[in-house]
């Protein structure tokens, strides 16, 4: 399983968590649908480096990473993996974009 530090590895709602903490995001939630209404929504085409991102395949967001730009995100996708590079623009994501939040 994943958690919210390097020391215990991350899930994907613990990176995002991690990553706003450390930059004085004292308040964020730490679950993907809470932190997806941490601001107002954002459209795909609006993404800017630093806005958090979140996909779906239903009505609530169901995992999300931090944008860096150039159609990629960083994201931990699956507890006890490592922080990648993940390209938001194949089919699949493309599809199943739920919302961009702009934070940091």
């Amino acid at each position: 399983d994943g958690g919210e530090t390097p020391a215990s590895g991350f899930d994907n709602s613990g990176f995002i968590y991690y990553v706003l903490r450390e930059n004085g995001y004292i308040t964020c939630p730490r679950g993907v649908a809470a932190q997806s209404q941490m601001g107002a929504p954002k459209e795909y085409s609006d993404l800017a480096p630093g806005d958090l991102v979140f996909f779906s395949e239903g009505d609530s967001a169901e995992f999300g990473g931090i944008y860096t730009g150039g159609g990629v995100m960083i994201a931990c996708l699956m507890p006890g993996t490592q922080v990648r590079e993940v390209d938001i623009t194949t089919s699949y994501y493309s599809s199943h974009f739920f919302c961009g939040v702009g934070i940091i």
